[in-house]
């Protein structure tokens, strides 16, 4: 769900495509309208504190605007297939499917390094990471079996 700095699509539910689309779903109407067709191939989506929009997919992550415009934030990825940012808005963590490894970027300056090997699902799934407020870093492993990871970085 878009932040309400995210506007005029506050509130609203964004969905990604692996085709590139953006949308947000604003349940109200319910009304779908289309932010971007351009975004690249598209795995996952995550909001930082301040409203920028983070999304993972193929060799980058990028950032999109309200208005649709798609900037490469990092690139040097092999297939990033899952996203999530600090709450201090300082860092994103990468889950790299094609490499297997979590990775991590600094906000600003851009810095990508690796940050845990871990047999990350390559499969037709987002690979799950998620960063929670006691800057804990959960993210799925295995490629049939799936376990859950908990780390503090």
């Amino acid at each position: 769900i878009a932040p309400p700095s995210f506007a005029p699509y506050g509130g609203q539910i964004i969905a990604v495509m692996q085709s590139g689309r953006i949308d947000a779903l604003n349940p109200v109407g319910p009304v779908v309208t289309n932010i971007t067709m351009t975004a690249g191939g598209t795995s996952d989506v995550v909001f930082g504190p301040t409203g920028v929009m983070y999304i993972a997919g193929g060799d980058t992550a990028r950032t999109v605007t309200a208005t649709g415009v798609v900037t490469s934030f990092v690139s040097g990825l092999k297939s990033a297939d899952g996203i999530a940012i600090d709450p201090d808005n300082s860092r994103l963590f990468i889950a790299d499917s094609s490499s297997d490894a979590v990775k991590q970027v600094t906000i600003p300056g851009k810095v990508l390094t690796t940050l845990y090997t871990a047999d990350i699902d390559n499969g037709y799934y987002v690979s799950g990471i998620i960063h929670d407020k006691l800057k804990t870093l959960i993210y799925a492993t295995g490629e049939n079996n799936y376990t859950l990871q908990a780390k503090t970085p």
